[in-house]
């Protein structure tokens, strides 16, 4: 999924570096995504971005647990 000029694919930096398959994974961002925004979006795309991280998450690791720290 390309957004913003930009692609988040997990399972291809694992292959690429060699990264074994995690056990858990963490996503503890968020925090650029209430950045410059107007009060009354930010609850939409703080969602819209989670939505894309855990979905691209799930794809390639679904039997991993996923953790969503703030």
């Amino acid at each position: 999924m390309v957004r913003n000029g930009y692609v988040f694919d997990p399972a291809f930096y694992q292959v690429r570096f060699s990264f074994p398959t995690p056990d858990i994974v963490i996503n503890a961002l968020g925090t650029n995504d209430v950045r410059d925004r107007p009060v009354s979006t930010i609850y939409a795309d703080v969602l819209d971005g989670e939505s894309v991280i855990h979905s691209q998450i799930l794809e390639p690791y679904v039997m991993q647990l996923l953790l969503y720290l703030q």
